[in-house]
C-alpha cells in the first residue's frame, strides 16, 4: 500500500524487498511503498518469473477474486533460495506502479537493503532492473548494516546493545564495536517459521487448510509468545477462514491464542535457545556490553506480544524494541543513502575549492 504522498516526486529512496513485505522510503517523504513480497499464479507454486501474474497487494485481490484458480507464491521461499530472478521482476513491478503513482521521480538515487547470502548475479539481476526503472545512481547496503542504522545503534561507540534482526526469513544477531561489525551470525528460519507451525497445526488438528497470508494474520492478531497471569494475549480468540480438508468446503472456525500459543511454542523455544548460544559465542568486544545493554530488537518478529518479556525472562538480559521495528531496515538504508548523497556532494565542493 501507498503510505504517505509527497507533494513532489522524491528523487533518492531505500528499498527494502523483504520476504514478508517490500518496502521503500524517502528522507523526504517518509515510507511511500509498503506492500507484501507474494506474487499471483495460475494455480503452480513452482512457477517461474514470468508466469507471475502480478505481485504484492494486486496479486491478493487477483487470488481473492478466484482462490481455486490462483495461487500466492513469495519471491524468495522459505528455507531455499528459489528462483531469485522473481525478487527482479517483483522489484520493477514495483518501481513501475511507484513510478505510474508519482511517487519516484524518472531519474532518481536508490539503496538496496540486501542479506549477505545475496550473490553476484542476484545483485547484478537487482542493480540491472533498477537501471532500466530510470535509477541514476544504484548503491547496495548489507542488510545487516542497514538494520542497524535504522535500530539507532551508534556503529562507532564501544558500548553498544547488541542487535537481534527478527525477519520473516531468518533471525539474525550481530554487533558491533568501535565501526565494526565484530559478530554477524544466522540463528534460525524466521517468522515464516512460525506461520508454517500454525498451519501445520490447524491442518493436523483441526482439519482446516489455510494459506501463509492468513497464518500470518493469525500470528499477529492473537498470537503470544508469553501467556501468564501477567501476560494476556491482546485477544482471547479470532474467526479463521479456510478449506475444510475432509470435505473441501470453505468455513470459519473460531480458534483461541492459547491453541495458537501452543502452536508456536517449539519454534519459540528453538528460537530462545539459539539465542542463548549466540550469546555465549560473543567476543569479549561484546560480551561484557551485552550484560549492560543487551538485546535490542528489530524486524516484523519483534512486534509479537510478550516477545520482549519471554526473551528478557528466558536470558536474563535487558530487552528493547526499535522505534517502529518493522520498517528499521529500510530507514537505516535511506540514513546511509543521504550520508552517500552528502559524502559526493561534499566531495565534488572539496574540488571545487581546490580548482578555485
Amino acid at each position: 500500500m501507498f503510505s504517505s504522498k509527497p507533494d513532489d516526486s522524491t528523487h533518492a529512496i531505500a528499498i527494502d524487498p523483504g520476504t514478508a513485505q517490500t518496502r521503500m522510503y524517502a528522507s523526504d517523504a517518509g515510507l511511500i511503498f509498503n506492500e507484501p513480497s507474494l506474487g499471483a499464479t495460475l494455480g503452480d507454486p513452482s512457477a517461474k518469473s514470468d508466469d507471475v501474474l502480478a505481485w504484492g497487494n494486486d496479486a491478493i485481490e487477483l487470488v481473492a477474486s478466484d482462490p481455486d484458480r490462483y495461487d500466492l507464491v513469495r519471491a524468495v521461499q522459505q528455507g531455499s533460495p528459489g528462483d531469485r530472478t522473481r525478487v527482479a521482476t517483483m522489484l520493477r513491478y514495483f518501481l513501475r506502479k511507484a513510478r505510474r503513482s508519482g511517487l519516484i521521480a524518472q531519474k532518481f538515487h536508490v539503496m538496496l537493503a540486501l542479506p549477505s547470502t545475496f550473490a553476484g548475479a542476484d545483485t547484478d539481476r537487482l542493480i540491472n532492473t533498477c537501471r532500466v526503472s530510470g535509477a541514476a545512481q544504484i548503491l547496495i547496503a548489507d542488510r545487516a548494516a542497514a538494520s542497524t542504522a535504522g535500530a539507532l545503534i551508534n556503529r562507532r561507540d564501544f558500548d553498544n546493545p547488541v542487535m537481534l534482526d527478527l525477519g520473516a526469513s531468518g533471525v539474525e544477531m550481530c554487533g558491533y564495536s568501535a565501526g565494526e561489525m565484530v559478530f554477524h551470525r544466522q540463528l534460525i528460519q524466521g517468522g515464516d517459521i512460525i506461520d508454517l507451525a500454525l498451519q501445520s497445526g490447524l491442518r493436523d488438528e483441526f482439519d482446516m487448510q489455510i494459506h501463509a497470508a492468513a497464518a500470518r494474520d493469525l500470528k499477529h492478531r492473537i498470537g503470544a509468545a508469553l501467556i501468564d497471569d501477567e501476560h494476556a494475549p491482546a485477544h482471547t480468540s479470532c474467526q479463521v477462514v479456510g478449506r475444510d480438508v475432509v470435505s473441501g468446503r470453505i468455513r470459519n472456525f473460531r480458534i483461541g491464542a492459547d491453541t495458537v500459543h501452543q502452536m508456536m511454542q517449539p519454534v519459540l523455544a528453538e528460537l530462545l535457545q539459539a539465542t542463548l548460544d549466540a550469546c555465549d559465542c560473543l567476543p569479549a568486544a561484546l560480551a561484557d556490553s551485552l550484560h549492560r545493554n543487551g538485546l535490542r530488537l528489530v524486524g516484523g518478529g519483534a512486534a509479537l506480544t510478550h516477545l520482549q518479556a519471554l526473551i528478557t525472562e528466558y536470558t536474563g538480559l535487558p530487552i528493547s524494541i526499535a522505534d517502529r521495528p518493522l520498517t528499521a531496515t529500510v530507514r537505516g538504508a535511506a540514513t546511509m543513502l543521504d550520508q552517500a548523497i552528502d559524502t559526493r556532494r561534499q566531495a565534488g565542493s572539496d574540488l571545487q575549492k581546490m580548482v578555485g
